[in-house]
């Protein structure tokens, strides 16, 4: 449509931008809403990851206090690791992900080629989180950190993602153009948004269990 002063308004950009940010907010809430009926269970709270320490490296003679300090900042340095590289793990996948969509993409029908994507993205975000995380907590079972619902709710949300990317068409030429761009971030999304979680959820078990060990020498 031209305005009075022979500008031209380009509607497929904002309704793309528009189209953005629903798939971003659906993606994160889809995902936000299966973890957040992922309470952690007694068990889990109770279930100290176990501390491995080369008694070869400390001197016999250090306070025991030294040496829970030396074992606390290792595991924080962990932490900090471990969220890092989530993000080139997840670019390395995304781009190996587009290069095998590349290579069979044009032999595959519509359906196939959303399942394809589908699971694809799904095992690039749960490779990327479950890698994070197991460097993370190295003595926690993966199975503790990546919970039946916790994947499911990250699967539910790169299906949210890819649906959105395969209606975005619709809304024309500079829509379809975004597809791509939300299918990216959305799954970096859906991988910041479930790794926040987790996170989230081992640094309160760690509180408590100081608090508990706290009590216990009072």
């Amino acid at each position: 449509m031209t305005t009075e002063n022979g500008k031209v308004k380009d509607h497929g950009n904002d309704k793309a931008k528009k189209a953005a940010a629903a798939a971003l907010a659906a993606a994160v809430a889809a995902g936000a809403a299966g973890l957040a009926d992922t309470p952690p269970t007694y068990d889990d709270i109770n279930v100290q990851a176990a501390i491995v320490q080369d008694i070869g490296d400390v001197p016999m003679d250090m306070p025991a206090d030294q040496i829970d300090d030396q074992d606390t900042e290792r595991q924080k340095k962990r932490v900090s690791i471990g969220k890092i590289i989530m993000a080139p793990l997840y670019i390395i996948g995304y781009g190996l992900m587009k290069l095998l969509e590349f290579l069979i993409g044009g032999v595959a029908s519509p359906i196939l080629a959303f399942l394809l994507k589908w699971v694809l993205l799904s095992a690039v975000v749960l490779g990327a989180l479950a890698a994070g995380l197991k460097y993370a907590f190295p003595d926690v079972p993966l199975g503790k950190l990546l919970t039946p619902k916790r994947i499911a709710a990250t699967v539910g949300g790169v299906a949210v993602v890819n649906i959105i990317c395969q209606i975005l068409p619709i809304f024309g030429t500079a829509a379809a153009v975004w597809a791509s761009r939300i299918e990216a971030v959305g799954g970096g999304a859906i991988l910041a948004a479930t790794a926040f979680f987790v996170f989230r959820i081992r640094s309160r078990k760690k509180k408590k269990l100081v608090v508990e060990d706290a009590l216990e020498v009072e």
